[in-house]
């Protein structure tokens, strides 16, 4: 049953991997490392200006650890120590999470919430329904 589940998760992630390569492509947009470097340090400058720059950067992060950590799981699995480094390297990407959560949107403007967020997103013109489209 575990190897199912392990084959299941890499398979979500070569799906979602091949998805975003393919909306990128079919906008035009070039896929390089220069690129991602820039869009990784866009992300690391965007903590000084707001609350949600930082939980971007930590949602980033974190998802990116997720798939590393799935994709290493079969040789990493044994040992102990493995584990505690993901836990430790995890830590500032959950801290990164909550903090916010704790009152560091008080100076969002406009309500939250799926309903203040689509108002807000709306208003700002970012897309219908308050998705960007990619």
């Amino acid at each position: 049953m575990a190897y199912v589940l392990y084959a299941a998760n890499v398979g979500l992630i070569v799906l979602i991997i091949t998805r975003l390569v393919k909306e990128a492509l079919g906008s035009g947009a070039p896929i390089s490392v220069n690129r991602f470097i820039t869009f990784i340090a866009h992300e690391v400058k965007s903590i000084r200006k707001s609350v949600v720059g930082a939980m971007h950067l930590a949602i980033l992060g974190a998802v990116s650890l997720s798939i590393l950590y799935t994709l290493i799981y079969p040789w990493v699995y044994r040992s102990q120590l493995a584990h505690y480094v993901m836990f430790g390297v995890a830590s500032p990407l959950i801290v990164g999470l909550i903090v916010p959560l704790r009152g560091g949107f008080r100076s969002w403007p406009g309500p939250l919430g799926f309903t203040g967020s689509l108002t807000l997103a709306v208003s700002l013109g970012v897309g219908r329904l308050g998705f960007r489209a990619f």
